[in-house]
């Protein structure tokens, strides 16, 4: 550790009135620097993040040449650059839950709800 490092270190752990001041101006000086730092990084889970083809058909358990007949069908989302498709992770998410298929539990729940629904509009008029 050199000597403005033990410095720094110093006067962070027993600050003193009088060096307040440096301690600010070091703390603001880290801040900064951790603001850069996080600023300048790729958000890996961004809703907006694409993906190419082997990625995308890896979320979705599917081979590479099935995600691109699904593509070539428009039953997927992506964009096309050139040749390359990309793929937004949200779009492949929101197609997964597409194709979910409802427990008996839901739909019970749901033709329950239905029901109730309608009792009400008929009791109101």
């Amino acid at each position: 550790m050199n000597q403005k490092q033990k410095q720094t270190t110093n006067y962070l752990e027993n600050p003193t009135f009088d060096s307040i001041p440096e301690c600010l101006s070091f703390i603001i000086k880290k801040i900064c620097e951790i603001e850069g730092k996080i600023s300048n990084q790729v958000h890996v889970d961004s809703p907006e993040e694409f993906m190419d083809l082997k990625a995308a058909a890896k979320l979705l358990h599917l081979s590479c040449s099935r995600l691109y007949t699904l593509c070539q069908q428009r039953m997927v989302p992506y964009v096309k650059i050139g040749k390359k498709l990309l793929f937004k992770r949200e779009d492949l998410i929101s197609y997964l839950n597409k194709g979910k298929k409802r427990t008996q539990a839901e739909i019970i729940s749901d033709s329950i709800n239905q029901v109730s629904s309608l009792k009400r509009k008929e009791h109101g008029n």
